[in-house]
């Protein structure tokens, strides 16, 4: 890949040391890349998956804009969650989850920055994406949407986030409500698709860098993956419950346009090599630097000036080691 304005996507699935690329010559598969906003128009890669040389990678600087917007500020934050808190005691809403966008200047990511992130991240899905119509994006998100499975397909709920300790401790109510919220939505969502042979595994608590969630995953069988992304998107871990009212909370309360930040994004081919990402723990790459997209779950019991804290700390744990470099 030479510099210049020829849209691009590398990635690294979890566990795999190896990167790949969208071959346009090729035949046979589609990279997909979708906005939070599932009306909007997806962007699709479309050819042969092949292995790329990180050695080749450049990010096209003088394509991409400079940010000139407004970052989130804390208070301001904070007051949006306890307007997100009075509507889920007044309305039906029973969460609804928030973003910010907090920009860091003069960061240029390089190949050096996804190494990074594979290191620090091993259990992850790692990119970095540039189409004109999306801008730059880079990323390590833990989070399965659809994956195949030998036969069958898998997808988890996610939910709750603490700071790793070597001393493990149970989960609070809160955490533990919000992530049984979230299976029990994928759960129906998935029943309504049609899926057949559901299994749930117990909730486990599973780390990512520095950071601990709690997981469930759950195996299906489904003879229609179009639909199933369909129907899981979005979850109630990028979005809230009842879908239709967090939404609307969500576009009520934001300042900011999510864009692709908790889109899903990933790779499906005809021979059955099939795994899709919500897209968290990413940022958006501008000319003069990076802008970093967290956020969290608030329900009745949140507290504003914990749940602020909670995404510095996913902002740290995704930044912190790249920063250093």
């Amino acid at each position: 890949m030479s510099e210049g304005t020829a849209p691009f996507v590398i990635w690294s699935p979890p566990h795999e040391d190896s990167f790949f690329t969208v071959d346009p010559t090729g035949t046979g598969g589609n990279f997909v890349f979708a906005p939070f906003h599932s009306s909007e128009k997806h962007i699709e890669f479309s050819g042969k998956k092949v292995a790329f040389d990180l050695a080749d990678f450049h990010i096209p600087f003088q394509s991409l804009q400079a940010f000139r917007a407004s970052e989130t500020q804390e208070l301001s934050h904070q007051r949006k969650i306890k307007k997100a808190i009075e509507q889920i005691i007044e309305s039906d809403l029973d969460k609804v989850v928030l973003s910010t966008i907090t920009f860091k200047a003069d960061l240029k990511p390089s190949a050096d920055w996804l190494q990074s992130l594979k290191k620090n991240h091993p259990n992850t899905f790692v990119y970095c994406l540039y189409h004109p119509e999306a801008g730059c994006w880079m990323g390590a998100t833990p989070e399965i949407l659809v994956s195949a499975d030998g036969d069958r397909f898998k997808t988890m709920s996610l939910a709750g986030t603490r700071k790793y300790e070597d001393d493990t401790i149970p989960w609070g109510q809160k955490e533990s409500l919000e992530q049984s919220i979230v299976t029990d939505y994928i759960k129906a969502r998935l029943k309504e698709g049609g899926a057949e042979e559901l299994r749930i595994s117990r909730p486990e608590t599973v780390r990512f860098g520095d950071l601990e969630h709690i997981r469930s995953e759950l195996r299906f069988k489904t003879d229609d993956i179009s639909r199933t992304l369909d129907l899981l998107h979005p979850t109630p871990a990028v979005c809230g419950t009842p879908l239709d009212t967090a939404y609307e909370a969500i576009t009520a309360l934001e300042d900011h346009d999510r864009k692709w930040y908790t889109g899903y994004l990933g790779w499906h081919d005809d021979q059955g090599d099939s795994y899709f990402y919500v897209n968290l723990r990413c940022f958006e790459v501008y000319s003069n630097g990076i802008l970093g997209y967290t956020g969290g779950g608030i329900t009745f019991d949140s507290l504003p000036n914990e749940e602020w804290d909670e995404t510095r700390h996913k902002l740290n744990a995704l930044l912190s080691p790249i920063e250093k470099l």
